[in-house]
């Protein structure tokens, strides 16, 4: 289990933790429940748009540049980039391109050569348009410590019990998972009470995402369904991943209910599709259980992906004289 973890934290580099304590001067626990915290934009592919020469002549042609650098620390994937609006400028070509994937701090670029109309009535700037679309995985490792009152009050008495925040931050540069527990953890599971875990998704990007499906582009997945381990290059556990949040959600399909999702320890409200209002995604809601017959669970994870499709764009005038 030390090596599938270990694992992990090569392969998720890209998502920094940071825990935020209720009870710091700077937390505002109304803004995180509500979504309120400022956003700082990130850009975590950055693109420019660029013509060579920017001024020309009517009837003549210039050749367009749509450049892209990963600035993320993780690789990105299936990337298209695409010149699609140029105004009254003629395309030779379709001005697109794909790639597999962008290590980061890779560059690509995708060049294209335009034409302007042979007659205009005077001097007129043209607008272009173009973007970049990219696929890549947010993925949070959450520690979860479960446990009944009756061994709550004897490890608090004998002082082995340390109380952790309730609210913890996973972030690239594009997206962020804030993830908030209804109690500090150790979490005591009392008769007659009931809690709850929030997924709150925000986009923190220089771009656009559209929106998240439960069961294809997010869903827990405890801690018995990992199967890291058998990988030895960490390399190969991001396409794992992906296979097993397919297996998951082809699983879900079958056997989960119309309004809720559950496993061993999670009741997840299946909320379908969710679309972003502003920045920021409505908040997930799931249940947390602790098993029958169990009395504690300590350090038990829950890998929590989030597999989201990104746009970035990017705009130049180009001015044509007659």
């Amino acid at each position: 289990m030390k090596y599938i973890f270990l694992l992990l934290s090569v392969v998720f580099l890209s998502a920094c933790v940071s825990q935020l304590n209720p009870f710091s001067p700077g937390f505002n626990p109304i803004g995180a429940l509500q979504g309120q915290q400022p956003i700082r934009v990130q850009e975590g592919l950055g693109v420019s748009l660029s013509s060579s020469p920017s001024e020309i002549f009517a009837g003549s042609k210039t050749t367009l540049y749509l450049d892209a650098q990963n600035k993320d620390v993780a690789p990105i994937r299936n990337i298209i980039l695409e010149i699609f609006d140029t105004g009254n400028l003629r395309k030779s070509n379709e001005c697109k391109l794909s790639i597999p994937q962008l290590l980061p701090d890779q560059i690509t670029a995708l060049s294209c050569t335009v034409q302007a109309m042979p007659i205009i009535q005077k001097t007129q700037s043209e607008t272009i348009n173009a973007r970049a679309k990219f696929q890549s995985v947010l993925t949070a490792v959450q520690t979860l410590d479960i446990m009944n009152e009756e061994i709550y009050t004897r490890e608090k008495l004998a002082g082995n019990i340390n109380t952790r925040p309730r609210v913890y931050t996973y972030r690239d540069r594009n997206m962020q998972m804030d993830i908030e527990f209804s109690d500090d953890m150790p979490i005591v599971a009392r008769k007659g009470r009931q809690y709850f875990v929030y997924f709150t998704i925000r986009n923190i990007g220089n771009g656009f995402v559209d929106k998240i499906t439960f069961g294809e582009n997010f869903m827990p997945i405890e801690q018995k369904n990992l199967r890291f381990g058998e990988f030895k290059n960490a390399l190969q556990a991001t396409d794992l991943l992906l296979a097993l949040l397919q297996k998951q959600s082809e699983i879900f399909q079958k056997t989960g209910s119309e309004e809720t999702y559950c496993s061993d320890i999670l009741c997840c409200r299946d909320f379908k599709t969710i679309y972003p209002s502003g920045k920021v995604f409505p908040r997930i809601a799931c249940e947390l259980k602790l098993p029958e017959n169990a009395q504690q669970l300590v350090d038990y994870q829950v890998l929590v992906p989030l597999l989201y499709n990104y746009e970035v764009r990017a705009q130049s005038q180009l001015k044509v004289v007659k």
